[in-house]
């Protein structure tokens, strides 16, 4: 099922100028040993060529490599909510989320703080690009082929949300499918599948709402 932007609500309240900064909403959960983990979402924003040719927009990080568009899974927001927000901040770009179930889960270890991260990667079909977005002037972006995407990213572990993209059928005539009452559900759902396949993770009490 495609997830129109237009049915997830917190869209409206994404600042065009600003992007989210601050840790006081993020959201955590707690590994085996009793640390924290930072929760994290993110999209592979695909463009479809006339042929069905599938391509990705990829992003300067701040060290000027070239990464896919993540960032914290806050609070007060879905999980694909987390991940259209952080596109759109870091790319500029809008689309639909092509599956409620996320591409695949990684975990990684962030180069700030050495601290341990988890991002859930969802394939999202693009429909609009932005000329003005919060981080333009902290990023450049690109669109490339698969096969490039994966020479220009210096992260193996992101390889992995690209694998899975490339083994999705993208159509051009892709139209997602119109808002549904039970599509809340169907994302708390999603959300809570999220949560349940972390089975290395504990949930912190206090932590994860």
């Amino acid at each position: 099922m495609a997830t129109k932007v237009a049915t997830l609500p917190n869209v409206h309240s994404w600042s065009p100028t600003e992007a989210r900064t601050g840790r006081t909403r993020q959201r955590y959960a707690a590994d085996a040993e009793g640390g924290n983990v930072r929760l994290c979402c993110g999209c592979v924003p695909v463009v479809l060529s006339e042929g069905g040719e599938k391509r990705v927009i990829l992003i300067s990080s701040r060290k000027k490599n070239w990464t896919l568009p993540k960032g914290g899974w806050e609070k007060d927001e879905t999980a694909m909510e987390a991940a259209l927000r952080e596109t759109f901040e870091e790319a500029g770009v809008v689309g639909d989320i092509v599956d409620e179930t996320p591409l695949c889960a990684i975990n990684y270890e962030s180069c700030k703080n050495a601290s341990c991260c988890r991002v859930h990667f969802y394939a999202m079909l693009v429909t609009d690009v932005l000329s003005h977005w919060p981080e333009e002037d902290q990023r450049n972006r690109i669109v490339v082929s698969l096969p490039e995407a994966r020479q220009l990213i210096s992260k193996p572990w992101m390889h992995e949300a690209l694998d899975a993209v490339e083994a999705i059928s993208f159509k051009p005539s892709l139209t997602p499918t119109p808002a549904r009452s039970s599509d809340t559900e169907a994302i708390a759902e999603a959300d809570d599948a999220i949560m349940q396949q972390m089975k290395w993770i504990t949930a912190a009490p206090g932590l994860v709402p």
